[in-house]
């Protein structure tokens, strides 16, 4: 029984790997160009306002 439950192992594996990886390579490329860490100017002005 084990030889059939490794072989399945493998088959799933041969089929998901690829498909993992083209799924994380579509959402690394769906990500901003910006990183959301950077304020943009019309939110700084706002601030500046209430100052």
């Amino acid at each position: 029984m084990k030889r059939p439950h490794r072989g399945m192992h493998l088959l799933t594996w041969l089929i998901l790997g690829p498909a993992i990886l083209a799924v994380g390579i579509v959402a690394w490329l769906q990500r901003p160009e910006t990183p959301y860490a950077d304020i943009p100017d019309i939110i700084e002005a706002d601030k500046s306002s209430l100052d």
